[in-house]
């Protein structure tokens, strides 16, 4: 990656930290903002406009992975040892409940490699976990959710005063 690279995707990264724009308008993977520590550690050395040192700031494709119809007695480890045996494992995440603090019944995975993460869903798709046959793809993004209140919106009054 050349510097020039690595200052835009540190720029993106502190603008989408500030939030005065979406994570996903940049177009980046998570994988990619979170080399931060490799662009922080670059900067230090004092390396400028050359090719950076060394091939682990190379930015490689991550594979996120829904997982559906989870048992709500599986843990994030169950889950991270069915797919560790396709590749390497990122990341486990088991969506919970923001109330009760219960599992839901899906999560998501993360994998280092597309491939692998292809190779998973295509043998783990319908697979029993437990009791359950899971439902394995490929996560899509979320859609974009429109907020409350009356922001960007006009209040408009007709007739009389009420």
């Amino acid at each position: 990656m050349v510097c020039e690279e690595l200052d835009q995707l540190e720029w993106d990264f502190i603008q989408a930290r500030a939030g005065s724009q979406d994570l996903d308008s940049f177009g980046r993977t998570n994988r990619e903002f979170s080399c931060l520590d490799a662009i922080l550690v670059h900067k230090r050395e004092g390396h400028q406009g050359e090719l950076c040192p060394g091939a682990q700031l190379r930015v490689t494709p991550v594979k996120n992975i829904f997982v559906g119809n989870l048992d709500f007695n599986t843990s994030e480890e169950d889950v991270r040892q069915l797919f560790a045996a396709y590749g390497q494992v990122d990341r486990v995440i088991i969506v919970r409940d923001r109330d009760t603090d219960q599992p839901r019944g899906f999560g998501f995975v993360e994998m280092a490699s597309s491939d692998e993460g292809k190779k998973a869903i295509a043998a783990l798709n319908g697979t029993l976990l437990g009791d359950r046959a899971l439902n394995v793809n490929d996560a899509r993004p979320r859609p974009g959710r429109g907020g409350g209140g009356r922001e960007g919106r006009e209040r408009r009054r007709t007739g009389g005063r009420w």
